[in-house]
């Protein structure tokens, strides 16, 4: 019998007390999780939060392109974005509209994959805008 009040674990030889809220008090110091952007690494860690620091100052605009679809893609194609702009996520607009449809989300995915395409339009907002107090006020120029 021990008389120390620890208990051995066997397999990895770590001494842990009887009492019950000594040992849920080490066990939790030992499985201590790391914060989420910590677990990334200190890489990761520095990327976001320098792009956390930098204001936006452009604004961007998704243009989506539907090529080579039939009339009844296009009113699927239509009928997601309806559902999206109602509120609902992007995956439970598809899986509304492919049921309305008749069709399995996997080939509405299939279908969607093969039509339907996105470009990125940038619209630079001016350096007067961005919200910088010295590109504010045109005197600074003078100076």
């Amino acid at each position: 019998m021990n008389t120390t009040g620890r208990w051995i674990e066997p397999g990895t030889a770590q001494a842990y007390p009887f009492a019950y809220d000594a040992y849920r008090r080490l066990r939790e110091a030992q499985d201590r999780r790391l914060a989420r952007h910590q677990v990334l690494g200190a890489q990761v860690d520095r990327h976001v939060w320098r792009r956390w620091r930098v204001r936006a100052t452009a604004s961007v605009d998704v243009l989506l392109t539907v090529r080579g679809a039939s009339p009844r893609l296009r009113r699927m194609v239509a009928a997601i974005l309806a559902s999206i702009r109602r509120g609902h996520p992007p995956d439970e607009a598809i899986r509304i509209v492919s049921r309305r449809f008749g069709l399995p989300q996997s080939r509405t995915r299939a279908h969607l994959a093969g039509c339907v395409g996105f470009e990125l339009r940038r619209h630079e907002t001016p350096p007067w805008a961005s919200g910088d107090p010295a590109l504010a006020c045109p005197l600074t120029d003078w100076a």
